[in-house]
């Protein structure tokens, strides 16, 4: 598997994923949503903008898996693992650091927080089996090489 697939999986999918979670949950959440200003199909679409900007986040964020294809990088599992993990995780981490804080420091409800949920386990999930599987394969084409098979 190249590593385009590997971030592909990393990125692609859970973004769908997550879209598909969202605009469920947002329609379950905002059916009766009444204000002065929007309606429930604006606050959707506004839900579904916000979620795409942040998965748009996290795919940026993930970029640094292509940093593998240097040697050095390569080599070091420290670097590799993360290079694969640390921007994406370290955002992830924040945002949901923050909406605890402010949790708790407001007395909010748990809608938000279920948002974030939705938006990061498929991305959380899908690093953590691509880098498995990535690792996997080098381990694997490591060993075939000093087989000399």
């Amino acid at each position: 598997m190249t590593l385009n697939e590997y971030f592909k999986k990393a990125t692609l999918y859970p973004t769908m994923v997550a879209m598909v979670a969202v605009i469920i949950f947002s329609i379950i959440d905002n059916y009766n949503y009444k204000s002065e200003w929007m309606d429930a199909g604006m606050v959707v679409m506004l839900t579904i903008v916000a979620a795409l900007v942040y998965c748009l986040i996290v795919t940026l964020l993930s970029l640094p898996i292509f940093l593998v294809t240097y040697p050095k990088i390569n080599q070091s599992k420290i670097a590799t693992f993360l290079s694969w993990f640390l921007l994406p995780f370290g955002f992830i981490a924040v945002v949901l650091i923050d909406e605890m804080s402010f949790k708790i420091k407001y007395n909010r409800d748990y809608t938000y927080l279920v948002y974030i949920i939705l938006i990061n386990i498929p991305f959380i999930i899908a690093l953590i089996g691509t880098y498995w599987k990535y690792n996997k394969n080098k381990n694997a084409t490591e060993a075939f090489v000093i087989n000399g098979k």
